[in-house]
């Protein structure tokens, strides 16, 4: 009843520049061994230990560089018509082997991902979902204050303080055109920062006439119509706070959201289904916020 499986990839990239191998130069075996019911027709679990080995070019050669481990689990449940979900956990620790050639930094990261459909009332609601939870590194975003011929910038430069420091929350957008002699340019930066990061896909679909009996007159008015909703957010926070990270109407203006894209999609059709003639009312809502 239960099946013990194992796989394994491994690849060995040489691109040479005469008879010297290049930086385009890689390597790598990835290998995994699971726990799993053997029975392919009922809901499925599998228990997985995954590790991968990534070399890359030590002057004249390919050096074991980097190691990461990943342990996790997969849940699949299939047996219900209504209902389809897939669920997958997984941890990752990444260690560096040689830190002379390779700059990643070494991080641990938790992933949850969750996708399922359901269909109620005869089919005539129909949603589709999609969710991601998980943490990682980033690098962290730094940047500084250009000065540029006049007028040709976005910002301008008041020293509040008086002591002649151009700080940088003393920057601001120029109100008027002569003033703007500043532009904001990025720094590279090798400071990592850790990130919790939050995504939902979202679509339901409403089919009246699965519902309604068409010999009724409610349900021959509603056979011409079918609505789709989709619904998509994303997010990145820099603290580990759940009621803002997975809630897509907390307030834009929080300290701690670093990234932010909300998008609504809703389509209601009529006579969707003729050859004809048929009508569609559109209506998209979006929201982005980018921490600069």
């Amino acid at each position: 009843k239960i099946k013990i499986g194992f796989k394994d990839i491994h690849e060995n990239n040489l691109f040479y520049t005469l008879d010297t191998i290049n930086n385009n130069s890689y390597r790598f075996y990835d290998w995994k061994v699971y726990l799993a019911n053997i029975d392919s027709t009922k809901n499925r679990l599998q228990f997985y230990y995954q590790e991968r080995y990534d070399w890359f070019k030590n002057q004249l050669f390919l050096k074991k560089a980097t190691n990461a481990k990943s342990p996790g689990l997969k849940i699949n449940l299939i047996k219900n018509k209504k209902l389809k979900l897939n669920y997958n956990l997984a941890y990752r620790s990444l260690s560096i082997i040689d830190s002379t050639i390779s700059s990643i930094t070494p991080e641990n990261s938790l992933t949850s991902r969750l996708n399922y459909q359901f269909r109620l009332l005869n089919g005539g609601i129909y949603t589709n979902s999609f969710i991601e939870l998980g943490s990682g590194l980033e690098l962290e975003k730094e940047f500084i204050y250009l000065e540029v011929a006049s007028g040709q910038g976005v910002y301008t430069w008041n020293d509040y303080n008086n002591n002649q420091v151009k700080e940088l929350n003393e920057f601001e957008i120029a109100i008027f055109a002569d003033q703007a002699n500043y532009i904001k340019v990025f720094t590279p930066n090798n400071n990592y920062i850790k990130v919790y990061n939050f995504q939902l896909n979202q679509n339901i679909n409403f089919d009246p006439k699965r519902i309604f009996s068409q010999e009724k007159l409610i349900g021959r008015l509603l056979k011409y119509f079918y609505n789709q909703t989709a619904v998509s957010t994303q997010k990145k926070t820099n603290n580990l706070d759940f009621k803002i990270l997975i809630n897509p109407l907390v307030d834009n203006d929080n300290p701690i959201i670093q990234q932010m894209s909300n998008n609504l999609r809703n389509s209601i059709f009529f006579n969707r289904s003729s050859s004809k003639y048929s009508v569609e009312y559109v209506t998209q809502l979006f929201a982005n916020k980018n921490l600069l």
